[in-house]
């Protein structure tokens, strides 16, 4: 019985942080959908690329994540440059980090791992 109350416990916490994860990035993708609105098949494939469960019982609830990586603002202490070649690459102004990806689109990524890993916990639970 604990370990099925720890259980319901972890998955209630996996999803109230996701739920603020998603209302945290709601004005920005609000913002990016009205200057340049995004058809279905480009959040799809790109739930695909990062591995965000949907359809099914899951639905369509965790499509933010894939829809907030389509959103191409950089976050807070970040620039982009661009090789002599013409490929981007982004620098953190405070950890002195360079990396090829888009910082936000591999921050969903985690975001999207523990969605599919949590995702068979909720299953298991049947919290919703």
């Amino acid at each position: 019985a604990a370990a099925a109350d720890d259980d319901d416990a972890s998955a209630r916490a996996l999803l109230t942080v996701l739920r603020r994860i998603g209302a945290a990035l709601e004005a920005q993708r609000d913002l990016s959908l009205r200057l340049a609105p995004r058809p279905l098949e480009e959040v799809l494939l790109m739930a695909d690329f990062l591995g965000v469960p949907y359809g099914g019982d899951r639905g369509s609830e965790l499509l933010w994540i894939a829809d907030a990586a389509l959103c191409s603002e950089l976050p807070l202490g970040w620039a982009e440059h661009v090789t002599d070649d013409g490929t981007p690459y982004y620098h953190s102004l405070w950890s002195n980090k360079v990396m090829w990806e888009h910082p936000q689109r591999a921050w969903l990524r985690g975001v999207a791992t523990a969605a599919r890993e949590g995702a068979a916990l909720l299953a298991h639970t049947g919290y919703t």
